[in-house]
């Protein structure tokens, strides 16, 4: 498949997807605060903060103590050593909830953009723009010569 006919299964898709472009919009308006919503997220970020500050005071009242107080060592070890773990463990999790985070910001991001480049499209396209191809183009797949389809970022798919 030559560039041109790329660029023709676009425009065909792009005008396919504007016929529908103020029921996306709308579907978008109504879902858009829900499905990328990361107050939960935020909300368990501080608390793993927390908790690893809390730990990380542990582990230095713990450091502390053996640097004045005489105690078996092996004990001292066991103990920190959990500390270290637990705070380990609040690290990952925060990290992959902070990823989280940013990966839904992102994603909205990439949505409104999206959003904003269908509203702005005339009733009929009829010429290939590379800035819109980027905006709003995932992939596009070839079955064969009759079954070509157009993913766009918000997820839908047209057969062209």
């Amino acid at each position: 498949m030559d560039e041109e006919t790329i660029k023709q299964v676009f425009i065909k898709a792009l005008n396919i997807l504007g016929k529908e472009r103020d029921l996306i919009i709308v579907g978008f308006e109504e879902i858009k605060d829900s499905a990328f919503l990361t107050d939960e997220l935020e909300a368990e970020a501080g608390r793993l903060n927390g908790e690893m500050n809390a730990v990380a005071e542990l582990m230095q009242k713990c450091i502390d103590e053996n640097a004045r107080v005489a105690q078996d060592q092996e004990e001292y070890g066991k103990r920190y050593d959990a500390l270290v773990q637990k705070f380990d463990a609040a690290k990952a999790k925060l990290d992959e909830t902070q990823a989280e985070i940013t990966k839904r910001q992102a994603q909205r991001q990439m949505m409104e953009n999206f959003m904003k480049v269908l509203q702005s499209l005339p009733e009929q396209v009829d010429y290939f723009d590379e800035g819109t191809w980027y905006a709003m183009c995932d992939f596009i797949t070839v079955y064969n010569k009759d079954d070509i389809r157009v993913t766009f970022h918000n997820g839908l798919e047209i057969r062209v």
